[in-house]
């Protein structure tokens, strides 16, 4: 446990984490659950979630449970109203020590208070002020000013437990089951590669339009890759983004290049494909940081966002962003200035992009 430092509590102490999504911020909180499960060996540790982040906790091992948000039930009319009662009642069953909200928000704040946990803690600066999160936190964090990090913020709120953890010891553990690893051994197979070949990953989707790189400069960087380190590209791909795969193909394939489109996956197949890559290129989405956890070399590439708060800790991996325009980061959704890509993304050069990609291969 070194680097990880706690006082001791009293055994069986109940703990439940509160992360309902996105998978990028799910994957950014299981550091602290190694913290917690690390220096709480005999406590009782449940993560309440919403689906389908969900499929990247079933079966932890540095879980006890799962406990899903019913976000679908409770939206339908009337459905918050019959369902609050049994949930609630459900929730206070566990007799829970303390309830960590890594959310922020009014919604994760009500679960904490619903939870019946004396101990409620959260955010106690603008992360837990953006609502109404407040109202429901006893015990409010502050992370120093240095703890910019979205996971050394998150770390933070282990301080009332009493665990002093450190970023670069506490680990995402995040281990695909036989099932994901063997789809992706069949695929790898059908795809006529080697068994140890590691391509260089490529994911042009995002969640938010602000957060995407022009596709054209994804081909620029997957045909140099493989003309200059005999790497192919694996392109990925996940809801309303196989068009954006394609596109990417065919241009790389107009320039020479041999492309491989990765299949459908479920989160779990997803990892087990991320696995495969000697190095993986994207913007501030799940897959990006799911590659971190996993440990492949990353290149984060940032545009709304924060690069310094959102972007990969590990030294392997290299985080770019245009911090010379005025708006960076916006933290919008869509860009006031531009119809098309936005111009923090676009000014992102390709060869800046290259040469960071080839710092990683190279190392």
């Amino acid at each position: 446990m070194s680097g990880i430092h706690f006082k001791r509590t009293a055994l069986g102490e109940s703990i439940l984490i509160i992360k309902l999504s996105a998978i990028g911020d799910v994957i950014h909180t299981l550091p602290c659950l190694d913290a917690l499960r690390r220096a709480k060996p005999d406590a009782r540790i449940a993560w309440l979630v919403q689906a389908p982040s969900d499929q990247l906790l079933r079966g932890h091992p540095q879980l006890d449970e799962v406990l899903l948000y019913p976000r679908k039930e409770w939206s339908a009319p009337l459905g918050f109203m019959r369902g609050v009662a049994p949930f609630r009642r459900m929730l206070r069953e566990r007799r829970f020590d303390a309830a960590i909200d890594f959310q922020g928000l009014t919604k994760s704040g009500f679960l904490a208070w619903l939870s019946g946990a004396p101990r409620r803690i959260g955010f106690g600066d603008a992360d837990g002020k953006r609502e109404f999160n407040g109202l429901f936190i006893n015990e409010p964090v502050s992370p120093a000013p240095d703890e910019k990090n979205i996971i050394k913020r998150n770390l933070a709120l282990l301080r009332p437990l009493g665990i002093e953890a450190k970023a670069r010891e506490a680990r995402a553990v995040l281990q695909p089951p036989d099932a994901a690893l063997e789809a992706i051994e069949a695929f790898w197979r059908e795809q006529g590669l080697r068994d140890g070949a590691r391509l260089i990953g490529l994911n042009p989707g995002a969640g938010w339009p602000t957060k995407q790189w022009p596709l054209e400069h994804f081909a620029r960087i997957g045909a140099r890759a493989e003309r200059e380190f005999g790497r192919r590209a694996l392109i990925f791909w996940g809801p309303g983004e196989r068009e954006m795969a394609e596109e990417i193909a065919r241009q790389m394939q107009e320039a020479g290049a041999s492309p491989v489109i990765g299949p459908r996956t479920s989160l779990m197949e997803l990892a087990a494909l991320l696995m495969r890559c000697a190095a993986f290129v994207a913007g501030d989405t799940g897959p990006l940081h799911m590659a971190a956890a996993l440990g492949v070399p990353c290149v984060a590439l940032f545009g709304a966002s924060d690069g310094e708060r959102n972007g990969p800790l590990s030294s392997d991996s290299r985080t770019l962003q245009n911090c010379g325009l005025d708006c960076v980061p916006c933290w919008k959704r869509r860009c006031n200035h531009s119809s098309a890509f936005c111009e923090c993304m676009a000014s992102l050069h390709p060869d800046a992009v290259f040469e960071a990609l080839r710092d990683l291969l190279m190392e």
